[in-house]
């Protein structure tokens, strides 16, 4: 599975970020994040940060980011735009670099995509999620118009599966979380947002 999707985005990533649906998405997407993340600015981990989208714009309003992608090609792209742009992040596509790591807040945006049971991939990341930390996760929703149409485009390509909120929250529960807060986006209505977000907690924070 993990060498499937790495494929696929290693070829995606020379024209990723011209890719106008993806522009749009993602300012959709950073605008929601924004609603849900902590006061406090720290350490943050992007876990699937791809070219940057989400990493660059959280380093530049003072987070210490570390993007993590096992796409290395995605990754060499979110590095040259931070250097570019003159923005100070860490990015590696090693999976040993963040293994015994733990971060205040945890983001994972489109990642979530590509697994049919969500707790798969939650089971990776949920251990780097500090304690009294925040974990950010999105994921194309099921209820959502404009995801079926993204879903159908994607069978050609990187198969891409639907979730509900309430799936993803029954799956982090699994873990020990429990959902701090539900936000949409493209268009930001509950329920037919295309993506959903979802910000959680570890269950024994308060």
């Amino acid at each position: 599975m993990f060498e499937t999707i790495a494929e696929h985005f290693n070829r995606l990533a020379p024209t990723y970020d011209a890719n106008l649906l993806y522009q749009w998405v993602g300012r959709a997407e950073t605008a929601a994040i924004g609603r849900l993340l902590p006061l406090e600015r720290g350490a943050a981990l992007d876990y699937g940060c791809g070219t940057g989208r989400f990493s660059l714009p959280l380093a530049a309003q003072g987070y210490q980011v570390t993007g993590f992608d096992i796409a290395s090609n995605m990754v060499a792209q979110a590095q040259n735009k931070a250097k570019q742009s003159g923005i100070a992040a860490e990015f590696t596509d090693d999976a040993a670099a963040i293994a015994d790591r733990r971060w205040p807040l945890v983001l994972c945006m489109g990642v979530l995509d590509y697994y049919r049971e969500p707790v798969t991939l939650l089971r990776l990341v949920v251990p780097r999620v500090a304690p009294g930390g925040t974990l950010i996760v999105g994921a194309p929703n099921l209820y959502g118009p404009f995801s079926w149409g993204h879903a159908l485009i994607c069978l050609f390509r990187l198969r891409m599966y639907l979730h509900t909120a309430a799936g993803l929250i029954a799956a982090a529960e699994r873990l020990g979380m429990r959902s701090a807060s539900v936000t949409y986006a493209f268009p930001a209505i509950a329920p037919v947002g295309m993506t959903v977000l979802i910000a959680l907690k570890w269950r024994q924070d308060r």
